[in-house]
């Protein structure tokens, strides 16, 4: 049980350290990376034994998480490729070219993966907030996960009004978002960190 607090508490510092990223950084290009990291740390984390309580809404959480984690990749991949995948052109009255589009690889994967990474994780921080142990700490970090999970879609809109609705969400409250997703993910890694073993009255070792 040893080796499994202790990787508990490294995935705590991954959380920490993608939630610190979130929080720090105001490069868009860095957020995918910083979502993969928390991500990560949690889903290496729900595997613990003892840790979640084995059920339907565990599995169904981790199959949302493991298509959020799909869709931040997708988002890094598009970041570093320059392919175009189609292009369109639109002519004048007279039959000139006058405009030619380029849909590289990055309008896709931002479009379907990126922002629709958040939809998926809100919905599977929805399941996996469900079967954490209800004792103090464990109590503690259940509500984090539900304010994640809020959060996370509201970030999910805040992207569908941008890109697919041609509107503007406004800076300061996209910035404000960020920054408390980021501080949440910090807290919940800090309480995987800061976790310890308590024998429950049945006699079950959990690792919180």
């Amino acid at each position: 049980m040893e080796h499994a607090r202790a990787v508990v508490r490294l995935c705590g510092v991954v959380m920490i350290a993608g939630g610190a990223l979130l929080c720090i950084s105001s490069d868009f290009t860095i957020f995918p990376y910083a979502l993969v990291l928390c991500m990560l740390g949690l889903a290496l984390a729900v595997q613990i034994p003892d840790r979640y309580q084995a059920s339907w809404s565990k599995a169904v959480g981790l199959l949302f998480l493991a298509g959020a984690l799909i869709g931040a990749f997708a988002g890094i991949i598009g970041q570093y490729s320059s392919a175009i995948l189609f292009s369109t052109q639109r002519y004048g009255e007279t039959g000139n070219l006058i405009d030619v589009t380029n849909y590289q690889i990055s309008y896709f994967t931002d479009r379907y993966g990126s922002i629709s990474a958040f939809l998926l994780l809100g919905l599977g921080l929805f399941f996996l907030a469900r079967v954490i142990p209800t004792d103090r700490v464990g109590l503690a970090a259940q509500r984090i996960l539900i304010l994640l999970a809020v959060l996370s879609l509201v970030i999910y809109l805040a992207g569908v009004i941008d890109v697919y609705l041609d509107g503007e969400t406004p800076g300061i409250l996209v910035a404000v978002l960020w920054r408390v997703f980021g501080f949440g993910w910090i807290i919940l890694g800090a309480l995987h960190v800061v976790a310890r073993q308590a024998r429950s009255t049945k006699g079950w070792l959990h690792v919180w």
